[in-house]
C-alpha cells in the first residue's frame, strides 16, 4: 500500500477497485488478483496503520461497453461492480 504511505496526516485516499462480486462471472475468474472487496482493503490498511478512518464505502454497479449482448446462462447483460472507499489518514496526535 505505497499510496497510503505517501499520504500526509489528514490526507484522503480514494480507492476504486473491481469488486470480488465480479468473480461470479466466469470471464472475471482470471482476474482474482485484481478484485477486492471493501473488507479486503480495510483489512490491508488496518494491518499497516491503525490511523485509517473509513469515511465512506460502497458498491457501485456500472455498465460495461460491449456488455450489451445476452450471454449463455446469464439471461442478459451483467453490470460490473466496483468497490469504492474513501479513507482518511488521521492527523498525528502530539503529546
Amino acid at each position: 500500500m505505497s499510496a497510503w504511505n505517501c499520504l500526509a496526516p489528514g490526507g484522503i485516499l480514494l480507492v476504486i477497485a473491481h469488486h470480488t462480486d465480479n468473480l461470479a462471472d466466469a470471464s472475471a475468474a482470471r482476474r482474482t488478483r485484481t478484485c477486492y472487496s471493501d473488507r479486503d482493503v480495510i483489512a490491508d490498511l488496518g494491518a499497516i496503520d491503525c490511523s485509517a478512518r473509513v469515511e465512506r464505502t460502497e458498491r457501485a454497479a456500472r455498465a460495461v461497453a460491449g456488455n450489451d449482448r445476452p450471454r449463455a446462462g446469464h439471461g442478459g447483460p451483467r453490470p460490473q461492480t466496483r468497490a469504492r472507499l474513501l479513507i482518511r489518514r488521521c492527523p498525528v496526535q502530539l503529546p
